[in-house]
């Protein structure tokens, strides 16, 4: 943004004089009493000049006086060249003309031509490196710092040759000056963000150099977001060119610099809407949700102080932003509630996120009906096993339907209790003791640690049991061949992580954000996770990563950049899973409309993730729209479409239509037209 407007004549000097007391700003007292007392033309600094540059620096002021900023300009710029060739350097002269020159300065950034004001600064910079003690102190702080805010600012808005220049001026003149040598890493390091499209390369030079503008001021609150946003930057970067481990440093890095900025300032609402955003990107609605809290309150405190502030109407819009993203999460912290089955906390949290518009209302009260509907199954079907109970507590049936509800849910001890009834009876129940291994509290074993080399690349793994390492080699090696075999050998380079669980409670509560009840491995960003059953196999754990190593892949091809469907249809395609989907269900559920439309199912996939139901549908949807895309044929197959989408501001339609010949609504349309005849054809 612009640097703030200065003080451009006496008059008005003198009342900022009494106004800034106590300003944040305290150069600009002693500055404006300088001004007052030796910038009017019988001041005594110009009564004594002399020469040709003397006469240019009348000339320029008298310029000044009239308003005419452009003649000003080139006559102050003449006047500072024809001083330079004077000798012996007259400090008075040299004095007079560095004034004007940083009024002038001041003059063309108030009137926004700020790459004008720029070089107005940079000949009293060029001033000061022929006389380094120009004026006073407060003097040369005021200019350095004008110069390097306007730098800055001209850097960030368009090619420009000038912001260099000012800032190797100020490493000349202020190379003790921790501030200004910050705002000069900072404004090379914002330049190099705002320049279009940077790659890993140009946000690691802008990072470095934003990394010593907070090194310089390691106190500053601004100077370690400023930090922060340029590594999550970063870290994407380096996640579209696959450099998957480093993307994860690079991100948590970023999010502590954020923290520890919010330490520094805990009532500054800037520190809280970054972490806020953060947060809300790595789906931490919870913590999101109180930090946002806190930004709204501290926003409209501001407002309600300074309602006239220029910055007033930024305000606004950040408080409006604020929030918008308090009501986003507050409403998947609703639907994490209903998929938990813990409804009585929905309402709470639907409660504040309604009242932030229209929209909101709407979505809210589809959101109610489904939460009623939610409870209302989950009662019947509990009290119906709890009545069979009631009646006969030894009923194998019940107990297990049970188990597995609370299961399920992620209720583990509940489920557990149940298992255990079970147990007690000493029913033979196929399965019991896996489920109740599932979900048993594992404790905290100790972690095994190997490393096995691929091609390509090599596999951390990591896992809980001394008899699990050989077992899982084997299967991370099978699963990454089959993977490559697959999607090409460029889609599998460097390093993964491979954790396997002693059991699904584990799983569940280590893995990540989340895992359904019916999610047998899970990925993110670089990292695989698994679990241990007591029947498992080799075989099983090979189709599982699959699966998953599939998901890295994926990731790996597109930068990221894949639509969470696409990355799961790939992942069911490559595993195999295409013989096994139950066609005739998905049928059912696209007469009675249940089906979401391809655009939509990331959405739908993010908020039903505990929903049997609901989970079966989108992860058949996205198979079979993979298998549509895999009968086109694209040129390069699916691994092209992949890499299609790691260029910056790909867009998937524009892609499928250039590479498979078909929009993403033409390749919905397809795949569910298929679906309906090769379920009629089944049925003749």
């Amino acid at each position: 943004m612009a640097p703030r407007r200065l003080p451009s004549d006496d008059a008005e000097v003198l009342q900022i004089v009494r106004r800034l007391k106590s300003s944040v700003a305290p150069w600009l007292v002693p500055l404006a009493v300088w001004m007052v007392w030796a910038g009017g033309p019988d001041a005594p600094l110009a009564r004594q000049v002399g020469d040709s540059a003397r006469d240019l620096s009348l000339a320029g002021q008298r310029a000044l006086e009239q308003g005419d900023l452009g003649r000003a300009l080139a006559t102050l710029s003449a006047a500072r060249e024809a001083f330079g060739n004077e000798r012996p350097l007259n400090t008075f002269l040299a004095d007079f003309l560095a004034l004007h020159l940083h009024n002038l300065g001041v003059r063309f950034n108030n009137a926004g031509q700020a790459e004008r004001a720029l070089e107005s600064f940079i000949e009293a910079l060029r001033l000061r490196t022929m006389v380094p003690r120009l004026r006073d102190v407060s003097f040369r702080a005021g200019l350095s710092a004008a110069a390097a805010a306007v730098a800055e600012y001209v850097a960030a808005t368009g090619p420009s040759a000038k912001p260099e220049i000012a800032w190797s001026l100020l490493e000349r003149v202020e190379p003790e000056n921790a501030h200004i040598m910050a705002m000069v890493a900072a404004g090379r390091g914002r330049a190099l963000l705002a320049s279009d499209g940077p790659d890993v390369a140009g946000l690691s030079r802008a990072t470095d150099l934003l990394r010593r503008a907070w090194e310089l001021e390691p106190k500053s609150a601004l100077r370690a977001r400023e930090l922060a946003g340029a590594m999550m930057r970063l870290s994407q970067a380096q996640l579209r060119s696959g450099e998957l481990s480093t993307a994860a440093d690079t991100m948590a890095e970023g999010e502590t610099l954020l923290r520890r900025a919010l330490a520094m300032e805990p009532a500054s609402p800037w520190s809280q809407v970054d972490l806020a955003a953060h947060l809300l990107r790595t789906r931490r609605y919870e913590e999101a949700v109180s930090v946002l809290t806190q930004a709204e309150s501290n926003l409209q405190g501001l407002l309600a102080r300074s309602a006239k502030d220029p910055d007033a109407p930024s305000w606004s819009r950040a408080l409006a932003a604020t929030r918008e993203n308090r009501a986003v999460a507050l409403y998947n912290l609703a639907v994490d509630a209903i998929n938990r089955a813990t409804f009585d906390r929905v309402e709470g949290f639907l409660a504040g996120a309604c009242g932030a518009g229209a929209g909101w209302e709407r979505a809210c009260e589809g959101l109610r009906r489904k939460a009623e509907e939610r409870r209302s199954a989950f009662r019947q079907v509990v009290e119906s096993h709890e009545k069979s109970l009631a009646v006969d507590p030894s009923r194998a049936a019940d107990l297990l339907a049970l188990g597995d509800i609370y299961a399920n849910l992620g209720d583990y001890d509940r489920a557990l209790a149940y298992y255990k009834r079970l147990q007690a009876l000493r029913t033979e129940v196929a399965g019991l003791d896996d489920r109740i291994a599932a979900v048993a509290d594992p404790g905290k074993p100790a972690e095994r640690r190997r490393v096995i080399q691929v091609p390509g690349g090599h596999v951390d793994l990591r896992y809980f049991r001394d008899g699990a390492g050989r077992d899982l080699e084997d299967a991370v090696k099978a699963a990454w061949l089959r993977v490559e075999a697959s999607l090409g050998k460029e889609s599998l380079q460097g390093p993964l992580l491979v954790t396997l669980y002693a059991n699904r409670r584990a799983f569940r509560e280590s893995a990540g954000y989340r895992v359904g009840s019916l999610v047998k491995g899970n990925y993110s960003q670089g990292s695989v996770s698994v679990f241990e059953t007591s029947s498992q196999t080799v075989v099983e754990w090979v189709s599982v990563l699959t699966h998953e190593v599939t998901h890295h892949a994926v990731e790996k091809l597109s930068g990221g950049a894949a639509p969470r469907w696409l990355s799961e249809g790939v992942a069911r395609f490559v595993e195999g899973e295409s013989a096994v989907v139950d066609r005739q269900r998905l049928a059912r559920r696209l007469a009675a409309k249940e089906l979401q439309p391809l655009g939509r199912l990331d959405e739908a996939m993010d908020a039903s993730w505990n929903d049997v139901e609901f989970y079966l549908d989108m992860r058949d949807e996205a198979l079979l729209a993979v298998e549509e895309l895999a009968r086109r044929k694209p040129a390069g197959g699916l691994p092209a479409i992949l890499l299609a989408l790691r260029d910056p501001g790909a867009d998937l339609d524009a892609v499928l239509r250039r590479l498979a010949g078909a929009s993403l609504i033409q390749v919905d349309d397809a795949w569910r037209a298929a679906l309906a005849g090769q379920v009629s054809a089944a049925a003749r």
